[in-house]
């Protein structure tokens, strides 16, 4: 299992994480307030933006998919 480990470390530069991700679809409810879409369970502000239609097609607990620091840093270089 540690050559797994190392293998993954040396391709993705950080360390094997259990998945702890489930999928949770969003609530979306416009808000009056700001004149977006905000997920009534998790907060999400719908940007319409790279990054946020990532985080919508991963759901609620997007923050603990694999790929969530990969893609933030992606879309933050813009």
């Amino acid at each position: 299992m540690s050559g797994m480990k190392d293998t993954y470390k040396a391709i993705f530069g950080e360390d094997l994480k259990k998945d702890t991700y489930k999928m949770i679809g969003h609530s979306f409810k416009l808000s009056s307030r700001f004149g977006k879409s905000v997920c009534s369970n998790c907060g999400l502000v719908s940007l319409r933006n790279e990054f946020t239609d990532w985080s919508i097609r991963m759901g609620c607990m997007s923050s603990d998919h694999p790929q969530y620091e990969i893609a933030r840093k992606r879309n933050s270089s813009t």
